[in-house]
């Protein structure tokens, strides 16, 4: 098989995905929506790392800060 295929994924900027038919054969247009589908869960697990990262980032510099405030306090 070619590099024949056409299709659109598009990650990192905008979550949107696209696949076009535009004449392939059912192989081809199968094997396309596995491609796109690998990319999208690939770029999710990015994004959940990052939203876990910052989420702790968010939870450390809460408890630094509550650290902080009682040790004003006293």
């Amino acid at each position: 098989m070619g590099n024949n295929n056409i299709y659109t994924v598009k990650t990192r900027t905008e979550p949107v995905s696209t696949i076009s038919r535009n004449g392939m054969s059912d192989e081809q247009y199968i094997n396309a929506l596995e491609i796109a589908n690998k990319v999208l869960k690939s770029e999710n697990r990015r994004l959940c790392k990052l939203q876990l990262r910052y989420s702790t980032e968010r939870r450390n510099k809460a408890i630094d800060c509550a650290k902080c405030l009682l040790k004003n306090e006293n």
